[in-house]
C-alpha cells in the first residue's frame, strides 16, 4: 500500500512510476523469490528499498530486465520468473546488451548460482552490465572465487537496508557490478551507495 501523495505520474518502458518528492514509488514491490517458484525462507521475500533502486539507476542508468522477480515485484519492464527459473533462462532482451539487468537474489546457497549465472550472461553477450544486491559475505567461497576476480564495481552499503518495512537485516549489504566493457582491477567503495535514514 502506498501512503503518499501523488505529485506527478510518469510510464516508462510500461512501469507506471508515482514520484512523490524524493522518493520513486513502483506499485509494484520488489521481492527476491526463490528459483523454482517458491521462496526458500522468509528473507527471501524482502522487498529491495525504493531508494535503492534509486541510487542504482543514479549510477548504471533505467533498468532493463530483473533477473530475479515476479509480475507484482519487478523492478524492471522485463524479468524473469520463478517459474521461468533465471538460472536456466537466458537474461536476454531488445535492451539487456545496451541496458542494465538488476538481479536480486534469494539470499544463502543459492545465491553463488545467481552469481555466476551473472558472470556467464556478461560474458556470452547477453547482458552488457548486471548489478546485484548481495549480503556482503566477502569471507565466502562466493566472493573469493566469482566475485572478486570478476566483478567491475563493488558499493558497500552504509548501515543495514530495511526490507519490505522489516527491521534492519541482520547482514550488510554490496551492490556488486558485473560490466562487458570492464578492464582490469575492480573499483571498491565504502559508504558511497547512500540511501534514506529510514530504510537503514
Amino acid at each position: 500500500m502506498v501512503l503518499f501523495q501523488l505529485n506527478v505520474r510518469s510510464v516508462a518502458h510500461g512501469i507506471v512510476l508515482e514520484t512523490v518528492g524524493s522518493v520513486t514509488v513502483n506499485s509494484n514491490n520488489k521481492v527476491g523469490i526463490a528459483s523454482g517458484g517458491r521462496a526458500a525462507n522468509a528473507t527471501d521475500v524482502w522487498a529491495t528499498p525504493w531508494d535503492l533502486i534509486q541510487w542504482v539507476e543514479s549510477e548504471f542508468g533505467q533498468l532493463v530486465l530483473d533477473a530475479a522477480a515476479t509480475k507484482e515485484n519487478t523492478k524492471a519492464p522485463d524479468y524473469i520468473t520463478p517459474e521461468q527459473d533465471s538460472l536456466v533462462t537466458p537474461w536476454l532482451t531488445e535492451y539487456t546488451q545496451e541496458g542494465t539487468t538488476w538481479c536480486n537474489p534469494p539470499y544463502g546457497r543459492i545465491a553463488v548460482k545467481f552469481v555466476q549465472r551473472a558472470i556467464e550472461q556478461v560474458a556470452n553477450g547477453n547482458c552488457k552490465r548486471v548489478v546485484m544486491l548481495l549480503a556482503s559475505r566477502t569471507d565466502t567461497k562466493m566472493f573469493q572465487d566469482y566475485v572478486f576476480p570478476n566483478a567491475s564495481r563493488v558499493h558497500f552499503v552504509k548501515g543495514r537496508l530495511k526490507f519490505g518495512g522489516k527491521g534492519p537485516a541482520n547482514f550488510p549489504s554490496v551492490i556488486v557490478v558485473f560490466d562487458k566493457d570492464h578492464e582490469g582491477e575492480a573499483t571498491w567503495t565504502f559508504g558511497k551507495c547512500e540511501i534514506k535514514e529510514e530504510s537503514i
